[in-house]
């Protein structure tokens, strides 16, 4: 039975479907914000493999309840 607390399938194409922004902040480095996660790298590379390990954990986890 699917758990209603937890990201769906479909649910998780369409967070990965959504616009990525790209900032480069004022300190250096690059600032990735995608579906409300956030990556920081020294590079884009970095950036987005710091994006992909907090999403990942992000719907690894129970998604907050809605108000």
């Amino acid at each position: 039975m699917l758990n209603p607390t937890h990201f769906t399938g479909p649910e998780v194409v369409a967070l990965l479907d959504a616009p990525a922004i790209l900032t480069y902040p004022w300190g250096g480095g690059v600032l990735v914000e995608k579906a409300g996660v956030t990556g920081f790298g020294q590079t884009v590379p970095e950036a987005a493999a710091d994006w992909g390990r907090n999403f990942a954990r992000m719907v690894a986890l129970p998604k907050a309840p809605s108000s």
